[in-house]
């Protein structure tokens, strides 16, 4: 089982156990709609990419991969300051939030409002960006023509950084909906020990 994969789905499972005892319905307001929403797509998005990755399709888990680090940063840099208004500016003007392919350079400039370093967003998401579309810049092109599932990102790495983005949003739920879900922080200890190992 590649790295990272059975701490997922123990996240994953916790997780659900926690809403199962306190309930799902979360009192009404825009941000728990938002926290609601995006939270769940992420966990959606981290279940398809194991489908894609156990199945060997590592490159196209990339794709997803990057989906994954989009919605987790949206909902982090929504909550992140100016909470209220950037959240009315979200439901008036969703469009403004899709940082997709012509507006990669908004999203590396949240990724660095909320600490993520510029380097962490070449290796992670530009990597993820150039298996979607092909691009020049970052592909072995000489793997691109090949059947070759092992090219690009490994499953190891993807579900690494999928470990990472779900820590982000159980720590969502630690801060907003309930203490139980403090747990987050084991997320964060198991990928700092293991990056002091190697």
């Amino acid at each position: 089982m590649a790295k990272y994969k059975k701490e997922i789905i123990e996240l994953m499972v916790k997780t659900d156990e926690i809403f199962d005892r306190i309930g799902r319905e979360l009192p009404h307001s825009n941000e728990n709609m938002v926290i609601s929403g995006l939270s769940h797509k992420s966990f959606e998005i981290a279940g398809s990419i194991i489908l894609l990755c156990d199945n060997g399709y590592n490159n196209e888990g990339s794709i997803l991969l990057r989906s994954l680090v989009e919605n987790t940063i949206k909902l982090r840099w929504l909550l992140n300051k100016d909470t209220d208004a950037r959240i009315k500016k979200y439901f008036q003007d969703p469009e403004d939030f899709s940082w997709g392919v012509d507006k990669t350079g908004r999203l590396k400039d949240k990724m660095i409002e909320l600490g993520y370093s510029e380097d962490y967003y070449k290796k992670v998401v530009k990597v993820c960006h150039s298996w979607s579309h092909v691009n020049a810049e970052s592909i072995n092109w000489s793997q691109v023509l090949k059947v070759d599932k092992e090219s690009g990102l490994s499953a190891g790495a993807i579900y690494s950084i999928v470990y990472q983005m779900l820590g982000h949003i159980v720590k969502i739920y630690y801060d907003h909906i309930s203490d139980e879900f403090n747990f987050y922080e084991n997320v964060f200890k198991t990928l700092e020990n293991n990056q002091t190992k190697k």
